[in-house]
């Protein structure tokens, strides 16, 4: 797979146009495009190979990446509430958004704990310390899960259709739809 097609298929994937992409690896967009259509850069790959946790590029598009981790400086943003709705706005395009309700999936065993041992308003609290904001972002091509923490951007794409399901620990629960402008 050369990579023209590896970033054509990126971009289709996480529904992300090559600017935007640009953008968030922190590349200027000459520099970009010049190393999508071939131009070697160490710095590009060392980058792309980082944030798509690759160790070389795919050889087929069944190895694809299904996930992006971007470390994020909120010097970039105007104001701390301002980093949703940029970063959702890369991804949106013309797709409907939704806020996910999100609980760590636990064992029948911890739950036990949690409720009789443990203070149940305590867990509650625990939980709500390390919240970070998930939205669910329904493309023609499939779901993307984009969750937003102090300091990173994480993105996943998921194969489900259901409107709970179960993702890398945490049980999702679409709930409302948001309008981004």
């Amino acid at each position: 797979m050369n990579t023209k097609d590896f970033f054509e298929k990126i971009e289709k994937t996480f529904n992300i146009d090559e600017k935007d992409l640009a953008n968030l690896l922190d590349i200027d967009l000459k520099n970009y495009q010049k190393y999508k259509n071939g131009t070697l850069d160490t710095v590009i790959e060392k980058k792309l190979f980082a944030v798509f946790s690759l160790d070389k590029y795919p050889d087929n598009f069944k190895d694809m990446p299904k996930s992006l981790t971007i470390d994020i400086s909120n010097k970039k943003f105007k104001n701390p509430l301002s980093i949703y709705t940029e970063l959702l706005r890369v991804f949106k395009k013309k797709d409907d958004v939704y806020i996910l309700t999100k609980f760590k999936v636990k064992n029948k065993i911890s739950s036990f704990f949690d409720l009789f041992i443990n203070n149940e308003k305590e867990s509650v609290l625990k939980e709500m310390n390390n919240y970070n904001p998930s939205f669910l972002i329904e493309c023609k091509e499939n779901r993307i899960i984009v969750t937003i923490s102090k300091d990173r951007l994480n993105v996943d794409i998921i194969n489900t259709y259901k409107d709970t399901f179960v993702h890398g620990g945490y049980r999702y629960k679409k709930a409302n739809k948001i309008e981004i402008k």
